[in-house]
């Protein structure tokens, strides 16, 4: 019997963000459909709308906060991974999102790389 593949949910405001970390990680084996969406309004529609394994959250979102998109997804949908990947990588803001269930704590500018290989290490 094989395991079902993630799904992933990437929001980010930066359309190059988006599209960068979608391409790429459709092309995990591990991986199945890779949902994206630049708001938190289109967040919460996905996260009700579709079976979501993993997230990866910004910060500043253009309508709301992606730390409050990591309450609402802890408190309604705990099973799911999310991952902050931020270019606000400071000391306050990481223990806020580890605090409130985040798995990782990313900088844009320092750990973009590594969203692979812990993707792929969960998937």
């Amino acid at each position: 019997m094989t395991e079902r593949k993630k799904t992933i949910l990437i929001v980010d405001d930066s359309r190059l963000i988006l599209d960068r970390l979608v391409v790429t990680l459709q092309k995990l084996k591990n991986t199945g459909p890779v949902h994206s969406t630049r708001t938190y309004a289109g967040a919460l529609q996905l996260l009700e709308s579709e079976p979501i394994d993993i997230a990866v959250f910004d910060i500043h979102l253009e309508d709301r906060s992606g730390i409050d998109l990591l309450r609402v997804t802890r408190e309604h949908h705990p099973s799911v991974v999310v991952i902050m990947l931020t270019n606000q990588a400071n000391e306050q803001v990481e223990m806020t999102c580890k605090k409130l269930g985040a798995a990782w704590f990313l900088d844009k500018s320092n750990d973009f790389a590594n969203i692979l290989e812990i993707i792929s290490s969960i998937a």
